[in-house]
């Protein structure tokens, strides 16, 4: 049977961990795929900015690849075929948060990774990794999402504190006093 269309995550599916390129046996595999015909789609958490170098992967050309968990499509030229950025008020509130608690925090655009908070934390986690595709700019002046929205983010939060972020853009609905407990029984009742 000849498959149509294959689909793989990039990090440590694709491109083991600690390793400068994909195996030999995939590339050979993937580009057979394609030569019978058949599509590669790269699917990632990453944006496009940490896929985009045609030699990380090598010598492997998507057709597509599906950036940011979802957020953003884009073809083998990558230009952008679908996408659903964040709107300014989940952008906004993500920024207070960090920076409330000066917790490092990273906007996922089309062209880079932009630091907005504790830029030289994200930077040297980074260096540390060494990864292909992965480092970050310097956007502390957190002007970059007036020319397009992020499509994705990435905070460092401490443990326990994520579920601040929720409270600022949804507050948490008043208890339920008895009386109103009751009344809402009795229309249930109804």
């Amino acid at each position: 049977m000849q498959y149509k269309i294959l689909a793989s995550d990039y990090d440590n599916t694709l491109m083991p961990f600690g390793e400068a390129k994909p195996r030999p046996a995939v590339v050979k595999a993937v580009k057979k795929l394609q030569a019978a015909g058949g599509k590669f789609v790269l699917s990632t958490g990453r944006s496009y900015p940490g896929i985009r170098d045609k030699n990380q992967l090598g010598g492997i050309r998507y057709d597509y690849a599906i950036t940011c968990n979802g957020a953003c499509v884009v073809d083998r030229q990558g230009n952008v075929i679908a996408e659903h950025p964040l709107t300014s008020e989940e952008m906004y509130v993500l920024v207070d948060f960090c920076e409330d608690y000066n917790y490092p925090l990273q906007f996922n655009f089309r062209d880079a990774y932009y630091a907005y908070c504790e830029y030289e934390y994200l930077h040297t986690g980074y260096q540390m990794m060494n990864s292909p595709g992965l480092d970050c700019v310097d956007g502390e002046d957190q002007d970059r999402h007036l020319i397009d929205m992020p499509h994705a983010a990435f905070c460092r939060a401490a443990p326990g504190r994520a579920g601040g972020i929720q409270q600022k853009v949804r507050p948490p609905e008043p208890a339920l006093d008895d009386g109103r407990l009751e009344k809402c029984r009795r229309l249930l009742l109804l």
